[in-house]
């Protein structure tokens, strides 16, 4: 079981560049070098295959095919914005079907409230 106080302390790693002639170098010189890590010697190759092997980059050359593929593309995405567009339309004119429904049930229910209203004021001026 370690002690409280080595619990609160926190633990140094060792430093990454050391200096000769420190507790961890190598004796006590006059002169302070500093002790790195090595670079590798060679680059690392960028091109991992050869070039004909290699996929080319850039733009591709647009053929008869390529352009025929597209506007197909182009067709269907015209032909799913109109059915969209339809649908749309119909739901439109659905909701405003439904809305002329409410408008006319609030109309009915507020003319029978001012209805009731009228009548219990008339029973009431009778009695009164």
């Amino acid at each position: 079981m370690q002690s409280p106080e080595r619990l609160l302390t926190l633990q140094v790693p060792a430093p990454i560049v050391q200096e000769e002639g420190s507790a961890a170098g190598g004796g006590a010189r006059q002169q302070r070098v500093t002790a790195m890590a090595r670079r590798r010697a060679t680059k690392a190759r960028s091109k991992s295959a050869p070039a004909g092997a290699r996929t080319p980059r850039g733009k591709a050359a647009r053929g008869q095919e390529t352009g025929a593929r597209a506007n197909g593309g182009l067709r269907e995405r015209l032909a799913a914005a109109e059915r969209e567009r339809d649908q749309l339309k119909e739901d439109l004119e659905r909701s405003k079907a439904r809305l002329e429904q409410l408008e006319a049930a609030h109309a009915q229910v507020r003319d029978r409230i001012a209805w009731a209203l009228d009548s219990l004021h008339n029973i009431l001026e009778g009695k009164g």
